[in-house]
């Protein structure tokens, strides 16, 4: 795993923040809540959140209205378009968008609600999609991530994203394929 910390020079003591202990939280036990997805894009740890992110964002194409496989394209003021971009030895996926959510996380199926339902989101705008990646990082290992995040512990932080998101460094998703 990279040191992703240089990425963050403006957080205060990282070498205290990298002392921190990796743990989860015992009061987490869920899911992440949108009140609590807005409180951490717009609180006190917003600037370290959104760093973090827009770095996510960046290794995943970084792009609000491209379909997985860069072929095809859509109006990210509307909703996720769920449209298979590429087929590969695992499947089909769906992902779309800055951070390559798929249709079934957006939608959900009959067994759970998607992140769409649980943000109340109207549309797959930017916003959203920010909105979205933050809530199913925050799902991640009872939002150990997230914790991670707030101690300015960019690394474990990073093994969390990595295990959603394959162009996080550390990854192991997707390997049998070519990196985009």
């Amino acid at each position: 795993m990279g040191d992703f910390s240089w990425l963050f020079d403006s957080v205060p003591n990282p070498e205290l923040a990298k002392k921190a202990v990796s743990v989860t939280p015992a009061s987490r036990k869920g899911q992440i809540s949108a009140k609590e997805v807005d409180d951490l894009l717009n609180g006190e740890h917003a600037p370290k959140v959104k760093k973090f992110f827009e770095t996510v964002k960046w290794a995943e194409g970084g792009q609000p209205d491209i379909i997985v496989g860069g072929q095809q394209r859509f109006d990210p003021n509307g909703d996720h378009p769920n449209i298979v971009g590429m087929r590969t030895e695992e499947g089909p996926s769906t992902a779309a968008g800055d951070f390559q959510i798929t249709g079934t996380n957006w939608y959900g199926d009959k067994k759970r609600p998607g992140l769409k339902q649980r943000l109340g989101a109207s549309s797959f705008n930017p916003q959203n999609q920010m909105r979205a990646a933050l809530m199913l990082f925050g799902d991640r290992d009872g939002g150990a991530g997230i914790e991670a995040l707030k101690r300015g512990d960019y690394e474990t932080a990073a093994n969390v994203a990595a295990k959603d998101w394959a162009a996080v460094p550390g990854s192991t998703l997707h390997k049998k394929h070519s990196p985009r």
